[in-house]
């Protein structure tokens, strides 16, 4: 996942201390020894239920082997009920076994609270940005594969085969959209009308 870094916002002390205390934890190399008086952190946007910091070595500290110099920290919000948490299971599941398969961005540590995740330095990006065919084509395959892959780790039971088939007919559908072609070509049938209106729904 890429994230927009905004301007300094007033982080705690508690924060502070937190992020130095985590990185020190599961970071390797200079990390070790980094003060949270020298720490860079940075309130992030992009997040919904949780607390996105950017998280960095002061300028003139540079890594000493392979350690990141800057990652995202990640703390959970608060979740109510038995589903929020079995949602909030499910999605570190999917994310650690994508970033295992280097399909997302690297997994550096998990704790209770929430996790340290590889920053991947983006642009912002609006929506006036101008998509063309090439850009779509790539971002389609990219899209569909990666939410195949997705739904391959929690997939399970007796239904897999009818959920895979109707899985694989999104990533057409999907497709075919970003490319602005004819999205229902191929999708003749009453199984794939009725298929189809699901993910309409969805």
């Amino acid at each position: 996942m890429m994230y927009v870094v905004f301007q300094m916002s007033n982080c705690s002390n508690e924060v502070r201390e937190m992020a130095t205390r985590i990185c020190s934890n599961y970071l390797s190399g200079v990390w070790k020894n980094i003060s949270s008086h020298d720490i860079m952190i940075k309130h992030i946007g992009g997040g919904l239920s949780n607390l996105l910091y950017h998280v960095s070595l002061p300028k003139p500290q540079k890594p000493k082997s392979r350690e990141p110099s800057q990652v995202i920290l990640r703390l959970y919000g608060q979740n109510h009920g038995e589903q929020a948490m079995e949602s909030l299971v499910t999605e570190s599941v999917v994310f650690t076994l994508l970033s295992e398969q280097g399909l997302g961005p690297k997994l550096h540590g998990v704790f209770p609270r929430g996790r340290l995740e590889e920053f991947i330095p983006k642009p912002y990006s609006s929506t006036r940005i101008r998509f063309t065919s090439s850009l779509k084509r790539t971002l389609s395959f990219k899209i569909s594969s990666f939410l195949l892959k997705s739904f391959n780790f929690i997939i399970s039971g007796q239904d897999k085969q009818r959920k895979w088939k109707k899985l694989e007919l999104c990533s057409k559908c999907l497709l075919a959209n970003l490319m602005e072609r004819d999205h229902w070509d191929d999708l003749d049938t009453d199984e794939d009308y009725n298929n189809r209106m699901d993910l309409k729904e969805i």
